[in-house]
């Protein structure tokens, strides 16, 4: 059995390897919500991690679980000119993460994970008056046996 909650240590791989990779250098890459008040617009951070678990419980022994979630990497940049400007930089961003992830092999080293891959993205933006505010979020689902 794990030591480390699956889905932490799966959370944990991913940031190291968001943070390690040259193209993020000017990007805030946070396993958690880093705030409003951080020193770069250009932010990716892991919010709730949620999916469906299956243990079975108080019954003849340890049997096998299944654990499958989605790990929701939001992206953010705000003050990089114009809403064209801001969307190509989310568009490179969301790039590097789909490339620097289909790249890895690091989670074949977590126990019981049988598959990892993006399922879901989405991109928005948002006008304020001190300019516009891109968002993007890209899904990264996971699937676990335990036992």
């Amino acid at each position: 059995m794990a030591t480390v909650n699956v889905r932490w240590a799966a959370c944990e791989k991913i940031v190291a390897l968001l943070q390690a990779d040259a193209a993020m250098a000017d990007v805030t890459v946070s396993p958690g919500w880093p705030g409003d008040m951080v020193p770069t617009a250009q932010l990716v951070w892991i919010d709730e991690v949620d999916g469906p678990v299956s243990i079975p419980v108080m019954t003849s022994g340890r049997k096998e679980r299944n654990d499958d979630f989605d790990i929701p990497l939001q992206v953010r940049v705000a003050g990089y000119g114009t809403l064209d400007d801001t969307m190509t930089r989310i568009s490179e961003i969301v790039g590097v993460v789909e490339d620097t992830l289909a790249d890895d092999t690091s989670l074949d080293s977590l126990d019981g994970v049988l598959s990892a891959e993006i399922t879901r993205e989405r991109m928005t933006s948002a006008m304020f008056p001190e300019g516009p505010i891109g968002f993007a979020e890209v899904i990264v689902s996971i699937t676990t046996r335990l036992l």
